[in-house]
């Protein structure tokens, strides 16, 4: 099975992760690999991580696809962690052209980076 995204413009926030066919609750969407470091070893300038607990992160290493998902207060998908990589997998059924989107919460912003996300029960902050 080839890919179930594309990379396209959102109205969320900049670039954002769309289905381009339906995908099905807890389907598995894709993976994001990195190799697990300690937070001081991150180096300078823009880096893409998911943090996995409060002293480790995940730099991102496949630098396109779906490092691009937006947040949202209400996702459809959720980030599964595993060592040295991150599945994405849908917590509902995702119809063709529907942005996916993961819950960035507890996030590296700790509440200070505005929430566009649009939802009904938006919290407002990421």
């Amino acid at each position: 099975m080839g890919s179930s995204y594309r990379v396209d413009k959102s109205e969320i926030h900049g670039r954002g992760v769309f289905a381009i066919r339906q995908i099905l609750r807890g389907e598995r969407i894709g993976v994001i690999r990195g190799k697990i470091i300690p937070v001081f070893r991150l180096g300078r300038g823009p880096q893409y991580v998911i943090e996995l607990d409060g002293g480790h992160l995940v730099p991102i290493e496949n630098p396109r696809g779906l490092w691009l998902m937006n947040h949202k207060c209400e996702p459809n998908a959720v980030l599964v962690l595993k060592p040295g990589s991150v599945d994405v997998v849908a917590r509902r059924k995702i119809p063709v052209g529907g942005e996916i989107t993961c819950d960035y919460r507890p996030s590296y912003y700790e509440g200070r980076l505005r929430c566009r996300c649009g939802a009904a029960n938006c919290a407002g902050w990421i």
